[in-house]
């Protein structure tokens, strides 16, 4: 039997703080349709771009004057988010608890939603289990059970005008990768797929995350790769550093992005050609697409 902590992509976050008109806006213009943000009862606010099994997430601060979450105050902007999904939020819980894993117990978030050509706000509702921050390295990583599905994968919400289908890799810096997927291989409970000194890799459903070097990133994407440091200037060790997106035609989503106002630049990662935005037009994280 699978272990239930063995899950798949379920989304990415990239954080914006103060700033998500300016987030929202950015990603418009690239192309991807944005659902209406909404509140979490928590205190942050979201827009998302929903793909065919997983999804991307705008995540800021609420309006001035209300209460921010407390794992929001210290996020630097940009890729802070690595979340998979489960439909059983307790039994993940219990697993990784005896493991010795430093986990938090189970915790129920909503916010409204009001679905297209909907009259009344509907409550999307989730079960999350967190692993505190700092506990692997880069961001935020945790599990997310979803109560009412349809809420989040409805078919307008899925449409995008880049063509964009899924999140297939997940990128994060770390300086040591074959070290830190020993971390990721005892949390999924299955062995990593691509280990070098330099890079590893492990499934995640129908994605990839890939552990690599900041110098190895910075072979592979030169000017693209964002800086490696946070909202304050200080030089950070590891990071969530790039997006990889499916779409359904390559050069329709580079017209696309160009229309748009972005600068693109062809590459060529692991033989597969894709082309990418720099981390310095979108919220401090490379956003890169394949076909």
């Amino acid at each position: 039997m699978p272990s239930p902590t063995n899950c798949p992509l379920d989304h990415a976050v990239i954080s914006v703080r103060d700033r998500i008109d300016e987030a929202a806006s950015i990603f418009t213009r690239m192309g991807f349709t944005l659902t209406e943000r909404s509140f979490h009862s928590a205190g942050s606010c979201n827009h998302l771009m929903v793909f065919e099994q997983d999804y991307f997430e705008l995540i800021g601060w609420p309006p001035s004057g209300q209460a921010i979450r407390p794992d929001l105050l210290d996020a630097p902007i940009g890729l802070d988010g690595l979340v998979l999904r489960t439909d059983d939020a307790h039994g993940v819980h219990r697993e990784l608890a005896t493991k010795g894993l430093p986990v938090s117990a189970p915790e129920t978030l909503a916010r409204k939603v009001r679905l297209p050509g909907g009259q009344a706000e509907e409550e999307a509702r989730f079960t999350t289990v967190r692993f505190p921050r700092g506990a692997l390295a880069g961001g935020r990583v945790y599990y997310c059970q979803h109560e009412t599905p349809h809420l989040v994968w409805h078919p307008p919400f899925q449409s995008h005008r880049n063509g964009a289908r899924a999140i297939v890799k997940f990128t994060i810096v770390v300086p040591a990768p074959m070290q830190e997927m020993a971390q990721y291989e005892r949390i999924l409970g299955v062995p990593a797929v691509v280990c070098t000194p330099a890079c590893a890799r492990i499934t995640l459903g129908h994605a990839e995350l890939e552990l690599i070097t900041a110098q190895t990133l910075a072979a592979d994407l030169g000017p693209l790769a964002c800086a490696p440091i946070d909202s304050a200037g200080r030089p950070l060790a590891d990071y969530m550093a790039m997006l990889t997106i499916k779409v359904q035609d390559l050069h329709r989503a580079e017209q696309v992005v160009r229309d748009g106002g972005f600068a693109t630049t062809r590459l060529t990662r692991d033989t597969q050609a894709s082309m990418a935005v720099p981390a310095g037009e979108t919220m401090h994280c490379t956003i890169a697409f394949v076909e």
